[in-house]
């Protein structure tokens, strides 16, 4: 979620007039009606290949983890322990405290992409405070 967050702010850097474009979207104009300096919608993918270009890890996690933030297969395959035999045809799940299928050091992962998207944030926020100051 907070990799989508700083996708969408992050597109009003690629617009003419960000100002108008924010007034528009808190007035319930969707982000992706509008277009890109160079005219190309922004879209989530448009704007996820655009922080891409920066931070070429932005697209293996938006891909992976978007299917945990829109309900996919990965809630439920993650959960699943053993499927029986095909005449069985029975699934075992795991749900618990503990999680068996991936090892401690992928968590280490998520504060740091979460510690990592906070510094674009603060990059994107110093560059909006820049520019209003100069306008």
């Amino acid at each position: 979620m907070q990799l989508d967050t700083i996708s969408r702010l992050c597109a009003y850097q690629y617009v003419h007039d960000p100002e108008q474009v924010a007034k528009e979207v808190i007035g319930v104009k969707l982000l992706n009606k509008f277009k890109c300096t160079n005219g190309k919608p922004l879209t989530d993918r448009y704007l996820v290949d655009r922080l891409t270009e920066r931070f070429p890890w932005v697209r293996n996690v938006y891909d992976f983890t978007s299917g945990y933030v829109h309900f996919s297969e990965h809630q439920f395959f993650d959960a699943v322990h053993s499927v029986g035999s095909e005449e069985e045809r029975t699934v075992h799940f795991l749900i618990g405290r503990t999680d068996e299928k991936y090892p401690e050091t992928s968590w280490e992962e998520l504060p740091a992409c979460f510690n990592h998207l906070n510094l674009i944030l603060e990059e994107f926020l110093a560059t909006y405070a820049t520019q209003k100051s100069k306008g």
